[in-house]
């Protein structure tokens, strides 16, 4: 980022992609994978949720907005703007991008039977570790696609409630830092007139704000899959019942009547000697 640019919400927030503009090509291509199997898909007949198509847009969204504006070339110089782009990278868009289902889209189009100089290098390697990082955490919790791990959702949830303290722990120590923590961020471009202190408590605040924000949203959506994954067996329950006439519901009920019957028989002879 020009060092005679000062950071200001309107320069943070304009298009600014970068020389090496990797990650606008790599939503161009997350965007145009997804419109490709949407295609199919019509052409299969197969409906597709609306929810998970606009999921996928807005974390691709996300990832454009944080690596091909000014939020990009400031977060190298400026530590709330980097901790900013941190965060969205692998708390929000991660979520967003497993709610779009990408795994369970590929599974139903494939083919029956088949299968500062240094610094942008530097820091296309960092954002990349964030998204791969944020999608290896949410995806065995959300599940919506196929992942390994437990389905239980009562325990996604408690793992989910553990993850917590930790950014809450990370963002109080950002704050509460008498000096810069990275010393990197602590030389900004004088004419930019950041106050780099003032910039580590935005960064702590940020840090925190996105580190509870997407795990509530997490939370949510596992509550209303555990909802939906329950009114399913149900549903599942009751048209078997409707197939074989409540046969599970009638064998439990005869196991009782058995069991009461045989408590019968073996208390009857001891209750008429008495």
């Amino acid at each position: 980022m020009d060092a005679e640019r000062t950071p200001t919400l309107a320069n943070v927030l304009a298009w600014h992609p970068q020389r090496y503009a990797l990650f606008p090509l790599l939503c161009a291509l997350l965007a145009a994978f997804y419109a490709v199997g949407l295609i199919r898909l019509r052409q299969r007949g197969i409906r597709w949720p609306i929810g998970r198509t606009v999921s996928w847009i807005v974390g691709v969204g996300l990832i454009l907005w944080v690596t091909a504006t000014g939020i990009e070339g400031y977060g190298m110089a400026v530590f709330s703007v980097h901790m900013f782009q941190h965060m969205i990278l692998t708390m929000l868009a991660p979520v967003f991008l497993l709610m779009g289902a990408p795994v369970t889209m590929l599974l139903r189009t494939l083919p029956a039977g088949k299968g500062r100089r240094a610094a942008p290098r530097r820091a296309l390697v960092l954002l990349l570790h964030f998204i791969v990082t944020g999608i290896i955490f949410f995806g065995p919790v959300l599940m919506i696609d196929p992942w390994p791990g437990t389905k239980s959702y009562i325990f996604r949830i408690m793992l989910m409630l553990s993850s917590l303290p930790f950014h809450a722990f990370f963002a109080i120590a950002v704050m509460m830092s008498p000096a810069p923590i990275v010393h990197f961020f602590a030389t900004p471009p004088p004419s930019w007139n950041i106050d780099v202190m003032g910039d580590h408590l935005w960064a702590g605040g940020l840090t925190w704000v996105f580190g509870d924000a997407p795990t509530l949203v997490v939370m949510l959506a596992l509550a209303i899959l555990w909802i939906r994954s329950d009114d399913r067996l149900t549903r599942r329950s009751d048209r078997q019942a409707e197939r074989d006439g409540d046969a599970e519901l009638n064998a439990y009920l005869q196991r009782l009547a058995d069991h009461e019957a045989a408590r019968s028989r073996a208390h009857g002879p001891s209750a008429g000697n008495s």
